[in-house]
C-alpha cells in the first residue's frame, strides 16, 4: 500500500516454497493492474506483462529475457503460447490439452503432436450454439489424435453439429475411488454439488431442476461445495433468493473431505 495515498500500488505473490514469483503493479488513479513481473528461483526477471491504464485493461505486450537482457517481445498470450510449444514438443509427442485457450496455439505450432484435447465442460451455449471458446477444437479435427468427453450426450451433441469421426471421440467419465462405508455414518436425505462455482458449471440449471423438484412435493434439501470464483456465488444466492429457496438449500466453501 502507497504510505502517501493509502492505496495499493503492488501486490506480491509467493510460491508454496515462500519463493516470490511475481509482481502485480497497479495504476494509483485506475487500481488496475498495469505492469507484471515474473521471478526465477534466483530472483531473476524473466518475463514482464504491459497493460493499458483503462477500463478494458488490455494486454499491450509481453517481454521475455534471458541473461538479463530482453530476449523476445510477444502481442498477445497465444503468441507466446504457440512460441513454447514450437520450442517444446517434438514430432509424435503425446499434448493433453483441457484449456480451450490453449487449442488455438497448440493446433497452430508446427510440430506434428498428436493433440488430445479434453473437454470438462459443455461446448454449448444457452441458445444451442457452440461456444466461441469451442469453435477452434471443434472446427480444426483435422489436427487433433482424440477428443476426450465426459458423457455420451456430449458426443452425440458434437456429431449432430460437426463432421467429425466418431472414432475420434472417447467418453471417459468423471469417477471416484471405492469408499468403505460404515455403520457410524450419519445418512443424510439431500442432494450435494461439489465443484467450482463457476458459470460454466451452470449451476444455475441445478436451481432451476430443484425448484421444479420441490414444487412435485418433493423434501429433501439441496447442498453445494465449491471455492467462489468471480462473483458467481453472490448470483446463486440472487437466484435461489427468486426460486424462494433459502430453506432448502445451504452453500459451503471448499473442503477436501466432502465425506464428512
Amino acid at each position: 500500500m502507497s504510505t502517501i495515498s493509502k492505496k495499493r500500488i503492488q501486490r506480491w505473490q509467493y510460491n508454496n516454497y515462500g519463493v516470490l514469483h511475481k509482481k502485480l503493479h497497479y495504476s494509483p488513479n485506475s487500481k488496475k493492474r498495469i505492469y507484471e513481473e515474473f521471478f526465477d528461483k534466483n530472483g531473476n526477471i524473466y518475463c514482464t506483462k504491459m497493460f493499458e491504464d483503462n477500463e478494458k485493461n488490455s494486454l499491450i505486450y509481453i517481454q521475455t529475457y534471458r541473461h538479463g537482457r530482453p530476449h523476445l517481445t510477444f502481442k498477445t498470450e497465444k503468441q507466446l503460447f504457440q512460441h513454447y510449444f514450437e520450442n517444446k514438443f517434438n514430432e509424435n509427442d503425446v499434448v493433453f490439452c483441457d484449456a480451450r485457450l490453449l487449442d488455438k496455439p497448440l493446433l497452430n505450432q508446427q510440430n506434428k503432436t498428436k493433440n488430445i484435447l479434453v473437454f470438462h465442460s459443455s461446448h454449448l451455449n444457452d441458445n444451442k450454439t457452440i461456444n466461441q471458446s469451442y469453435k477452434m477444437a471443434l472446427e480444426n479435427p483435422q489436427k487433433v489424435t482424440q477428443y476426450l468427453l465426459l458423457t455420451e450426450k456430449q458426443k452425440s451433441d458434437i456429431l449432430n453439429v460437426t463432421n467429425i469421426d466418431p472414432d475420434k471421440i472417447s467418453i471417459i467419465p468423471h469417477f471416484i475411488m471405492p469408499h468403505q462405508s460404515t455403520d457410524n455414518v450419519e445418512q443424510l436425505d439431500r442432494f450435494v454439488f461439489i465443484g467450482r462455482i463457476a458459470e460454466e458449471k451452470q449451476i444455475n440449471h441445478i436451481l432451476y431442476a430443484y425448484h421444479n423438484f420441490l414444487k412435485s412435493g418433493f423434501t429433501t434439501k439441496l447442498s453445494i461445495y465449491g471455492r467462489d470464483e468471480f462473483g458467481q456465488q453472490r448470483k446463486l444466492e440472487q437466484l435461489i433468493e427468486e426460486l424462494e429457496l433459502q430453506d432448502n438449500i445451504d452453500i459451503n466453501g471448499f473442503t477436501n473431505n466432502p465425506l464428512m
